[in-house]
């Protein structure tokens, strides 16, 4: 009987301690976002980058192709657009204009001589390109 009261009072006074764990601490793993395939332009660089694009009406609007996928363009007026672009291969160019679902592309191609020409799919509609940054 002393043995069971020693017994109980030790688990009694194990109860009225106060644990003293350490706090968890959630250990914050970063993610790695998959890289973003560089897409190549015709030029052979990658497609971010600053063009001077000259219409076939003389009218000459600088693009700014951005690496998130964006672009913006400004016309020759204080025109002024933007939207998405996507590139698959170095000879098709994508662009969808903010506001509007469907993409306009474009085949692109340089020739021998240099010249850099993006004609706008289904039509015979075509603009020299320049990369100018």
């Amino acid at each position: 009987m002393k043995k069971l009261i020693f017994v109980a009072a030790l688990a009694v006074a194990a109860c009225g301690e106060t644990a003293t764990e350490e706090p968890v601490v959630e250990e914050e793993v970063a993610v790695e976002e998959p890289a973003m395939e560089t897409a190549m332009a015709a030029d052979g660089m990658p497609v971010p980058g600053v063009y001077e694009v000259t219409l076939p009406n003389g009218d000459v609007w600088t693009e700014t192709v951005n690496a998130d996928g964006t672009y913006t363009s400004a016309g020759p007026n204080g025109e002024a657009e933007g939207g998405t672009w996507t590139q698959d291969s170095p000879d098709r160019y994508c662009t969808t204009k903010d506001g509007e679902t469907e993409p306009t592309c474009y085949s692109e191609t340089i020739s021998e001589d240099g010249v850099w020409s993006s004609t706008e799919e289904g039509t015979e509609e075509t603009a020299t390109i320049v990369r100018v940054g």
